[in-house]
Parts: structure tokens; C-alpha cells; sequence
């Protein structure tokens, strides 16, 4: 009896060390491009159906073709949907039939998180922000590839803006410094990190600011905070952290001046300070 409890014992060692070699390996991996999914039709009894979008890889946009991805939602017309790509090492590993790999994850706000792999082991995380939509896959799955014939459109150096401005409340819950899963300010930190590792650069500023309501001291702490949890998911999307500041300045420079009337937290003037909660990226020296 003591051997046999021992060999389980062994048994369930190794699968946990597996799966913390697992885990450990799902956090170091990067996306590697994004997937932007726009064009379709309605059909009735389908709902609305994909069938065209871009794929954005190492600084270049190519045309996809989309079959079998759909949404049972009769009432919507036109939807852009969005998804971090991982595992592309090579263009050509794109193409092929993704298969639905886990069940949908209902993010906070409502929307859904669907992941899809095809035989090459290039995964895609598909988000859709919109509440109670759902991501439908044909039953023989999801057929992507790349038009290959269509003119390549080519993301120029120049294309990294030098100053991009996220919308705090967008990123974060109020007066909280974790990111939000599925914004649209999310997506566009995604894009930035594709960018910026298509791209020489010499430093990229983040700049965290906060509305003027609670204490000086802790608007600075909040900002930096914010400042450096946006620094950690660049750097956890492959940019490299020694060419990262961070600076949190509190309520200073603030956008909205003296509109907001009050001192009081209500509702009116939290949502009125709305512009002064910010997150700026600054990105000086490309080249």
C-alpha cells in the first residue's frame, strides 16, 4: 500500500511540475501579429458571417480570406472584431482550418474570448467586445488564408505615431491600476508593440495622469502605477523594457481645466473628468 501511495505521490509531482512549466511558458509567449476581421454578410437563420479581413505581421498588412466564422446575432448588420495572433513563425503557417481549441471566456464587461488553432499550431485569440456575442465556428471549423495574388500593403517606419494618447478608464476600473481585458485601447497597445518591434527607436516615454479628485500623493502613486503595469504588457509583448520610462504626474496638466464644477465624488464629476485620466506613450528616435 505504501509503495503505490508513494508512486501516485510521484505521479502527481511531475504533473504538476508539467503544468507549472506549462503555465510558466503560456506567460513568456508574445503575439506575434493581429488579426483584424471587418467584412461580411448577413444570412437568415446564420446570422452575420465574416468573410474577408487583414492579417498585420512584421510590419506589413496582407488581405485574408474568411469561411465559417459567423455570430448567431440577427441583429447585427456590420461588426469588426479583433485577434492576437501567437505562434506565427512564418508567413505561410497562416493559412489553414482553425478548430476551436477552448469554450468562450465571458470577459467582465460582457464580451467573449474564443481561442482557435489550425494544423501548424498557430493559435488566434478572438475578442468580441460587444455583450452576449458569441463567436459560432462551422462544423469542419474556421478556414483562413491569405490572398496571395492582392498587392501587400506595407506598414511604413513611420506609421508608429510618436505620442498616442489611452483613455484610463478604457485600460483600467477606476482608481485601480490592472488592465481590462478587450478594450479598444487594449488592441491598440497590441498594435504599438507590433510596430515598435518592426522598429529602431532610442526610448519610448509612458506618462500615467489622473483626475483631480483624493490626495496629491496618492494620484502620483496611482499614475505611476498605471504607468508601469502598461511599461510590464509591452515588454511582456516583446518591446524591449531597458528603452522604457515611466513617469506618473498625478492630476498635473490637466485636460478639462476648470469645466468640472466640485470637489464632491458624485457620478457628473467623475465622468466629466473622464479626459484627465490618461495614459500618454511617447516614442522618440525612430528611425
Amino acid at each position: 500500500m505504501k509503495m503505490i501511495i508513494k508512486q501516485i505521490m510521484g505521479i502527481m509531482s511531475v504533473a504538476a511540475l508539467s503544468l507549472g512549466l506549462a503555465v510558466a511558458h503560456a506567460q513568456e509567449e508574445t503575439q506575434d501579429a493581429t488579426l483584424t476581421l471587418s467584412s461580411g454578410s448577413v444570412a437568415a437563420g446564420i446570422g452575420f458571417t465574416w468573410g474577408s479581413g487583414t492579417l498585420t505581421y512584421r510590419g506589413k498588412i496582407y488581405p485574408i480570406d474568411v469561411k465559417g466564422l459567423s455570430i448567431a446575432d440577427v441583429g447585427i448588420s456590420e461588426l469588426e472584431t479583433t485577434g492576437k495572433v501567437y505562434n506565427l513563425k512564418n508567413l505561410d503557417d497562416f493559412d489553414g482550418n482553425y478548430m476551436a481549441v477552448e469554450a468562450g471566456v465571458t470577459l467582465g464587461g460582457g464580451g467573449v474570448v474564443s481561442t482557435m488553432k489550425n494544423q501548424n499550431g498557430v493559435r488566434i485569440n478572438l475578442v468580441s467586445t460587444t455583450q452576449g456575442v458569441e463567436f459560432t465556428l462551422g462544423t469542419s471549423g474556421v478556414h483562413m488564408k491569405i490572398k496571395q495574388s492582392e498587392v501587400v500593403a506595407v506598414v511604413p517606419s513611420s506609421s508608429a505615431p510618436s505620442k498616442m494618447h489611452f483613455s484610463a478608464d478604457e485600460l483600467f476600473d477606476f482608481d485601480k491600476a490592472i488592465l481590462k481585458h478587450g478594450s479598444r485601447s487594449r488592441d491598440q497597445l497590441d498594435e504599438l508593440a507590433i510596430r515598435l518591434k518592426t522598429l529602431t527607436f532610442d526610448t519610448v516615454n509612458v506618462i500615467g495622469y489622473t483626475d483631480r479628485l483624493g490626495s496629491e500623493a496618492h494620484n502620483n502613486s496611482l499614475s505611476l502605477q498605471r504607468a508601469e503595469t502598461v511599461k510590464s504588457y509591452l515588454v511582456t509583448q516583446g518591446v524591449d523594457s531597458g528603452k522604457i520610462r515611466t513617469v506618473g504626474k498625478g492630476s498635473a496638466d490637466s485636460i478639462t481645466g476648470n469645466k468640472c464644477k466640485g470637489h464632491e465624488k458624485t457620478k457628473a464629476l467623475v465622468a466629466c473628468l473622464q479626459p484627465d485620466r490618461r495614459v500618454i506613450v511617447e516614442v522618440d528616435g525612430t528611425r
